[in-house]
């Protein structure tokens, strides 16, 4: 019997995915709410959420019957990294001569790509995309500092 609240294996894959794209944006989130940068945990979260949920939203209208044939997902995917410029042009303050945010909205950037491969079925490959971004914030930063070190002396940022 089907009505109102049951609950079909797409819908419980869903709720799976929008899980994992969480965790991996909450972990990205985590890097950017620890180093004190702007939009920490809760905005990558939200953004791989929102990514995730657009595309299943598409995956789901493809399968009724006199939708299908109707519905690009390339124009989600489309959709959604435009929405990511907005977001990440947000992201991005200039202060005097110095612009600050950049890294911050190349990371949202990410957390959309995230979401997007985790509502595919790619979850490899989003996995990768985390471990890889999350290394990629944390070894430049150890790179930067080590620099700035190296210029001074004492390790203060100019």
């Amino acid at each position: 019997m089907t009505g109102l609240f049951t609950i079909d294996s797409f819908e419980a894959a869903a709720v799976i995915k929008l899980i994992i794209a969480a965790i991996f944006g909450g972990a990205l989130g985590l890097e950017r709410e620890i180093t004190k940068h702007p939009a920490g945990f809760r905005t990558h979260v939200l953004v791989t959420l929102g990514s995730c949920c657009f595309m299943l939203l598409t995956f789901a209208m493809m399968s009724m019957p006199d939708m299908g044939a109707k519905i690009d997902p390339s124009r989600i995917v489309q959709g959604v990294i435009t929405g990511m410029g907005f977001i990440g042009g947000g992201a991005i303050m200039k202060e005097g001569l110095n612009v600050r945010g950049i890294t911050t909205a190349a990371s949202l950037w990410v957390a959309s790509a995230i979401g997007l491969l985790v509502s595919t079925g790619f979850f490899l490959l989003a996995l990768f995309m985390t471990v890889l971004t999350l290394a990629v914030l944390i070894v430049s930063r150890a790179l930067t500092k080590a620099m700035s070190i190296g210029k001074n002396g004492n390790g203060d940022q100019h």
